[in-house]
């Protein structure tokens, strides 16, 4: 099991985060059973980058515009809420045609890369084994998790 599943599926849901509110998250929160839906609709791809470690954020917005058909953006910002909003992150808007054209290909080579695997329906596995599932998790079971946990705590 992959350090991000783990995370996922011994994760305990607050009930802001069941309910989809990212306006109170804390820390890094994605509405998972929103995104597993999409996933499975194929409006959503996941891939994951293997050849090297990889750390930029690069988010490019395409747009019927003549004047200004591509902005990027280049910075720090993770992809969530508060990355975006309160973390004192850095970004730049990048407008100029031929700066985003390269930008484009740049994420276009990485893409297509051949270390840079579909996870998609890993993910949407994952998601549905998580509290972040369709079907409530039997009371019993949160028990023994919960019993199991404190006795770790107190050996």
């Amino acid at each position: 099991m992959t350090s991000v599943s783990k995370r996922y599926i011994a994760a305990a849901p607050t009930r802001t985060a069941e309910l989809g509110d990212i306006t109170h998250a804390a820390g890094y929160f994605v509405e998972l059973r929103p995104l597993a839906a999409q996933i499975k609709e194929k409006k959503v791809v996941v891939r994951l980058f293997l050849r090297h470690p990889l750390h930029t954020k690069l988010y490019l917005l395409f747009r019927p515009d003549p004047v200004n058909p591509t902005t990027g953006y280049l910075g720090s910002s993770n992809l969530t809420f508060s990355g975006l909003s309160s973390q004192g992150e850095l970004n730049a808007d990048v407008l100029d045609h031929d700066a985003c054209r390269k930008l484009a290909k740049w994420f276009e080579d990485r893409w297509n890369d051949h270390w840079c695997i579909d996870i998609s329906d890993e993910l949407v596995q994952i998601i549905g084994e998580s509290w972040a599932r369709e079907e409530p998790i039997p009371p019993y079971h949160i028990y023994i998790k919960m019993a199991y946990h404190w006795d770790c705590q107190h050996i």
